[in-house]
């Protein structure tokens, strides 16, 4: 497939689909190959490039079937798939720890402001606005806490004394 038939094809697809931008990349016949349509958002409409960063719930799909794929590929049967897996699990522990740590004591001290947080996630990773709910909510949050720092009985505690 040439490069050009490759844009068009990615192009159409993004069309077909609805997809404000898009930007694929494929090694073939010994290079780099990418096809890119569109915009990064709709609220700040600059053009995608080979360059554009996606946030990372973009990304967690392409990473797993890379994966597959790289198993498949190597051949390396049950003993391969597991030693990926571990090796993938310590990557997202290492990555991730502090936000685990966090939700885990978030979610014994008040599970109120747990599911609040639950349902933050879920709309930052399913609406089309995330970028603008994150942005809201980091706000809210840094104003929350400059309010506990200033008047400390606007920490909500459920009912316990400081």
């Amino acid at each position: 497939m040439s490069h050009v038939t490759f844009t068009d094809v990615v192009s159409t697809t993004a069309k077909k689909f609805k997809i404000p931008g898009v930007a694929v990349g494929v090694f073939a016949d010994g290079k780099d190959v990418y096809a890119c349509h569109g915009v990064t958002s709709l609220d700040n409409p600059l053009p995608v490039d080979k360059d554009t960063l996606y946030v990372l719930g973009s990304l967690t799909k392409t990473s797993t079937a890379t994966t597959i794929m790289r198993l498949v590929r190597r051949g390396e049967g049950r003993a391969g798939t597991f030693r990926m897996g571990l090796e993938h699990g310590l990557y997202c522990l290492g990555a991730n720890w502090l936000l685990f740590v966090l939700l885990f004591a978030l979610g014994i001290m008040n599970i109120a402001a747990m599911a609040v947080l639950t349902v933050l996630i879920f709309a930052e990773k399913f609406f089309p606005q995330a970028e603008r709910i994150a942005w809201v909510a980091g706000l809210a949050l840094i104003l929350y806490g400059t309010l506990v720092i200033v008047v400390p009985a606007a920490l909500l505690l459920n009912g316990a004394e400081m």
